[in-house]
């Protein structure tokens, strides 16, 4: 009785650490992260939903359907986990590729393929710079403070420029600036709609996770102030990338301020500025940022900058 006893409780033990493990994107999982808009002060939501799964190349993967950010992939993904690994299907290749190792240590790295707008084959390479542990309901997960190195190569393979910005990925969830993380050119202005980072993410088995960068998973905005002609047509910004000083020519537009923000919608700072001037990130880690241009309070635009290591 005892030697039943004692199988009993192994077996018991062995269905409890299976029950544990963690299954990434469960059907039914939800992600929300907040839609900025390029030139307008509207907010929105963005939803990525795990809906069944399925087989593809014989792996028996997930079918996200999400909705689709301006460069970044299409609305229906397929994703498989193994390994305490994350990959992604990538029908341009035909494969699926290494998106995350929440596993890796300090100073891992790994790299995938993405296709650019001209069809050419740019490299991101992910290096962790930092492993801690966190608390998530009642749960104790990894935290990878990343760092995505672009290397952008032209039609003929040529390497064009490099371009890196700084996120983090948390087990079970993700990166908090959006689960397929693909980087877009930050020296182009972009006439459309970015995340500007995780909400909330939830599933049966977790249970509701909210970052508090919004009011609520849903939360929305109409900017339906004033619009003054051509308010932003003559804005100029360079140098993009810098390595420090960022000079900003407004044109027409006087006193103006403008925000800084990370991926995660935290506002790092703030400044008036006149018509023609400039402001000062070398105090900024390396990496990617919104600027945001503001007018009596009010969002009137936004652009990318990538801050690179003083030269």
């Amino acid at each position: 009785m005892k030697r039943f006893t004692i199988l009993l409780s192994c077996l018991l033990l062995m269905i409890n650490n299976v029950s544990m493990a963690q299954d990434f994107a469960p059907v039914g999982a939800m992600w929300h992260y907040t839609e900025q808009f390029a030139f307008q002060g509207d907010i929105d939501y963005l939803t990525i939903h795990s809906v069944k799964d399925t087989t593809i190349l014989g792996y028996s993967c997930r079918r996200l359907d999400c909705k689709p950010l301006d460069g970044l992939p299409s609305r229906i993904q397929y994703i498989r986990f193994a390994n305490d690994s994350l990959f992604r299907y990538v029908p341009e290749f035909n494969s699926f590729q290494l998106m995350v190792a929440f596993n890796a240590q300090k100073g891992d790295s790994w790299k995938y393929l993405v296709k650019d707008w001209d069809e050419s084959i740019d490299t991101v390479i992910v290096k962790v710079n930092d492993v801690e542990r966190i608390t998530i309901n009642q749960r104790s997960l990894r935290k990878l403070s990343v760092r995505y190195q672009v290397v952008n190569y032209d039609i003929n393979g040529d390497s064009i420029r490099s371009e890196a910005y700084d996120s983090q990925i948390i087990e079970r969830i993700g990166d908090i600036h959006y689960l397929f993380n693909f980087p877009i050119s930050a020296s182009i202005v972009i006439d459309g709609n970015y995340s500007a980072g995780l909400r909330c993410y939830e599933d049966a088995e977790f249970g509701l996770y909210s970052t508090g960068i919004a009011e609520s998973c849903t939360y929305q905005y109409v900017y339906v102030g004033i619009k003054e002609p051509n308010n932003l047509s003559d804005l100029k910004f360079f140098p993009n990338p810098t390595d420090g000083w960022l000079h900003i020519d407004f044109g027409n537009l006087k006193d103006r301020s403008v925000q800084v923000t990370d991926l995660a919608g935290r506002c790092l700072m703030s400044e008036t500025l006149n018509a023609t001037q400039q402001i000062d990130l070398s105090a900024l880690s390396n990496g990617l940022y919104i600027v945001t241009v503001m007018d009596k309070q009010k969002s009137i635009g936004h652009f990318k900058v990538v801050k690179n290591r003083n030269r």
